[in-house]
């Protein structure tokens, strides 16, 4: 695989060393209203170069698109542009809204992340932005481009861009909030918002950019390199972008270098129904490693929701609305958040073909100190479909995670037969690969330090591994989030695959279904560290209760001529939900079992005074300051409501938890809870076997399979065909029970080890 081609690492060279090369035609032609400076000039006041309304302006030196700004620019070649102003919601009717104003689904943090007042979605965004090179309607827009950034082009035409180098020194968002997680009161109100709830501004001082903006265009883009430096914008309305793609856009991109570095600074966004085609490209994305100041708020994320267990500060891709993203050949890196990912979706397809993801943890290439090292491959919202086919994940947390719809995902190799099942003759992909025919065959690999595939809202739908796939993970292969708000009732069908221990150390989940660690969402600000979820995931001890009637949601996992070791849980117990396991020609060996599960790792725990008061202190039962929010209600789609009072440490000037100094009790411990720093947390679990409440396991073994029983178990059915094998002792309502010629048992099943 490239990672550079020579084309654009001539330019990338070049452009490093400050050569001028030549600029292309249409930048020597450029409008009246654009002054060009061969010989530099001194700025003594940006002011003298403001924009009249309707217009922005900007400026390049030696070709790098930047900020009008006071300097001495003498012996530098400089380009003001004043350019028409760009405010296109670029999302549109495919990504957080339509032109109606109709909002859209729900985002990766949960609720609508855009944000943006219904008044502007679909429609306007909330800043304008500049372009390198804007293509709309099979146009060069001229008057929205600042064509002097697109350097070395050896073609540059409305359908094609071939050998350009552009270079960007990006904005700088301000985002009201203190290092320690405390909002700053704004100085009156921020526009269109009398309670101060908008909480997040651009400054105004510096622009937001985009490197090439395609819109209702058909563009081949080869041997081109785009270096973004500088924060981004909204990857949601996708400004701030290197490639932004909407309408119905059809895009190649081949042979291309994208290094971006900075907040939200995102390779490659499309939405609508654009079709784009990433081919043999590079795509190195690193976050701002210092994201305690930007949060998920009102207008955009601007970092990983935190209840997604990870951290960072730029998604490498993001797909939107009915966008189609194919990535072939390609190298995808993040340094925290996300690689490749889907949100705002209504009907994302994509396609990862012979093509890599990347977060790199420390001591791995790629790797910079101060990275995240933290995030997943790729991100499936609702009814994007995602076919990962002869491709390689190498993630920190997770490779996949699934929220909510119903889609179909698969992971397998990219023999001519998945490629001509899943991706199809009426693809991109066929006509740029000769009949797929250019496509070598590879299996598909995974390597997660910590999860395979997370479920993190209601979804059913399936996620299929095909045979030939390879999965390593460190901790659980599948998580699956579960509660009386949570109804997660996917499938899981693996067949003819590897599935192992990364580690080798023996504490290996293959599934656990679980009680949700999702911090609560709030609408109120006052409760919560960031725009939708609250400060800290909490746990009161409290006996649990036992729920009558049906199963409320259902969680299948079929295992087809496989050899697995680990264990199976579900430790749900806010609701009744079913791990329902089967064993097709497949030898288990590990523990089946509900379970009760507590956290590995806890930020802080929780003790009762002696007024009944609930304090916070630290594993030695030291009180700490004690801080509480008012109570909230939040009730969910399916119409259940919590009231919840948030319990949490006050912290210093460092983040530190403060010692209530008046308070010498030592206490014993109530609950725990984990806060909002501490997103690694999340997920990482203890189990321990424990007879059924709300969390039944059904297991049925079929065509020889073979269970051997490593720890106690337990079951409330269990279905054993002829042939197969359960290596165990088995009772059923507290009677030996002897299931070696087969049957089906139903009851409180116990499973102990021979």
């Amino acid at each position: 695989m490239k990672r550079y081609g020579r084309k654009h690492l001539a330019a990338l060279l070049a452009a490093l060393l400050g050569l001028s090369l030549v600029p292309t035609a249409s930048a020597q032609g450029a409008q009246e209203r654009n002054q060009t400076f061969p010989d530099g000039l001194v700025i003594e006041d940006a002011a003298d170069y403001a924009a009249p309304e309707g217009q922005i302006v900007c400026m390049t030196v030696d070709g790098v698109l930047q900020d009008v700004r006071a300097g001495d620019y003498t012996g530098h070649e400089v380009v003001i542009w004043q350019l028409d102003a760009m405010n296109d919601d670029l999302a549109g009717a495919g990504g957080g809204g339509s032109a109606s104003g109709e909002a859209g689904g729900s985002g990766e943090g949960g609720g609508n992340p855009m944000g943006a007042p219904p008044e502007e979605q679909g429609g306007e965004t909330y800043v304008d932005y500049r372009s390198a090179l804007v293509i709309d309607n099979g146009v060069i827009a001229e008057n929205e481009s600042a064509l002097s950034a697109v350097q070395g082009a050896e073609t540059l035409e409305a359908d094609a861009v071939t050998g350009a180098t552009i270079r960007i020194e990006g904005s700088r968002t301000n985002v009201l909030w203190n290092e320690d997680g405390t909002r700053v009161e704004p100085e009156g109100n921020l526009p269109g918002n009398e309670d101060g709830v908008w909480d997040w501004v651009i400054d105004t001082d510096v622009g937001v950019y985009n490197g090439i903006t395609i819109v209702d265009s058909q563009v081949r883009i080869a041997d081109t390199s785009i270096l973004y430096e500088g924060n981004g914008g909204d990857d949601f309305h996708m400004f701030g972008t290197a490639i932004a793609v909407s309408g119905e856009s059809r895009v190649v991109l081949d042979n291309c270098y994208i290094s971006t570095h900075g907040v939200i600074a995102t390779a490659l966004a499309a939405s609508g129904t654009s079709d784009v085609l990433v081919k043999d490209c590079e795509i190195i994305t690193k976050g701002t490693a210092n994201d305690t100041w930007y949060k998920y708020n009102e207008k955009g994320m601007t970092s990983a929701a935190w209840v997604l267990g990870g951290r960072g500060t730029v998604r490498s891709t993001n797909a939107l609305g009915n966008a189609t993203m194919t990535f072939w050949n390609t190298y995808a890196q993040s340094n925290g958040w996300g690689v490749y990912s889907g949100d705002e979706a209504k009907g994302i397809t994509q396609y990862i073909v012979d093509s890599v993801a990347n977060i790199p943890s420390e001591g791995e290439e790629g790797y910079e100190e101060g990275d995240f090292a933290a995030g997943y491959g790729t991100y499936c919202l609702s009814g994007t479909k995602t076919y990962i086919l002869g491709s390689e994940f190498d993630v920190p947390d997770f490779a996949i995670i699934v929220a909510g719809g119903s889609a179909a995902h698969y992971i397998g190799s990219s023999s001519q037969e998945n490629l001509m099942t899943f991706v199809g003759e009426d693809s991109a992909l066929y006509d740029e690969s000769d009949g797929f025919a250019a496509v070598e065959e590879k299996n598909s690999v995974f390597r997660s330090d910590n999860f395979g595939v997370m479920w993190h809202s209601s979804a059913t739908g399936s996620v299929n591994f095909l045979p030939g796939t390879e999965m390593y993970v460190g901790e659980t292969a599948f998580l699956i989030k579960g509660s009386r708000s949570l109804s997660n009732s996917p499938t899981i069908n693996m067949e003819s695959c590897v599935l192992e221990d990364l580690n080798g150390d023996g504490n290996f989940n293959i599934i656990h279904l679980f009680e949700s660690d999702d911090a609560g969402q709030t609408d109120e600000i006052s409760l919560h560290h960031d725009y939708k979820w609250a400060i800290a995931a909490q746990y009161l001890n409290a006996e649990k209760e036992k729920i009558d009637g049906s199963i409320a949601a259902t969680v299948t996992a079929n295992f087809t001529d496989m050899e697995l070791v680990g264990d199976c849980w579900n430790s749900v117990y806010t609701a009744r939900q079913l791990l329902s396991i089967h064993l097709d020609g497949t030898n288990l060996t590990g523990v089946v079992s509900s379970a009760d599960t507590e956290h590995r790792h806890k930020s802080y725990l929780y003790a009762e005074n002696a007024d009944g008061d609930i304090l916070c202190t630290d594993e030695n039962g030291r009180a700490y300051k004690t801080l509480y929010t008012e109570p909230y209600t939040s009730t969910t789609m399916n119409g259940t409501s919590t009231t919840t009072v948030y319990i949490y440490p006050e912290t210093d000037e460092t983040g530190a938890f403060v010692y209530d100094e008046a308070d010498a009790t030592i206490y014993e411990p109530c609950g725990y809870a984990i806060y909002y720093t501490d997103a690694q947390y999340l997920g990482l679990t203890d189990e321990t076997a424990s007879p059924t409440l709300n969390n039944p396991v059904a297991l049925t073994l079929t065509n020889g399979s073979v269970w051997t029983v490593t720890g106690l178990s337990y079951l409330t059915e269990l279905n054993v065909e002829a042939g197969c094998t359960v290596e165990g002792a088995v009772t059923v309502d507290g009677e030996p029970v002897d299931v070696s010629a087969g049957g089906v048992w139903e009851g409180a099943i116990v499973v102990n080890p021979l």
